[in-house]
């Protein structure tokens, strides 16, 4: 694959689905940014500047309170062992809601 098929390639994979007008000079600046990193052997990480982040979930929500609270009542559980337990909480949490409705 050619440098240009590679700028080309990573371009469209970036910014291909976007919706913004750029002028010109913007799109001589992203292509010459990715060519730059190609060249120099980089894994080409470009940033969408239009992409909005998503609200979290509940289950999101749910799992950064629990872990919160099992890693002050009990420090020394490994990360899976707090997610198991988590996941247990949710899935009861999960049945009492569906319970009430």
């Amino acid at each position: 694959m050619t440098a240009v098929n590679k700028v080309l390639e990573a371009f469209v994979s970036s910014y291909g689905d976007s919706q913004d007008k750029i002028t010109l000079d913007e799109l001589k600046g992203r292509l010459t940014e990715i060519y730059k990193q190609i060249s120099k052997g980089k894994k080409v990480k470009v940033e969408k500047t239009d992409k909005k982040k998503r609200e979290p979930t509940a289950y999101n929500l749910f799992l950064q309170e629990k872990m919160a609270e099992l890693k002050d009542i009990e420090p020394k559980l490994t990360a899976q062992e707090k997610m198991s337990r988590v996941s247990e909480l949710w899935k009861e949490h999960k049945e009492q809601i569906e319970k009430k409705e």
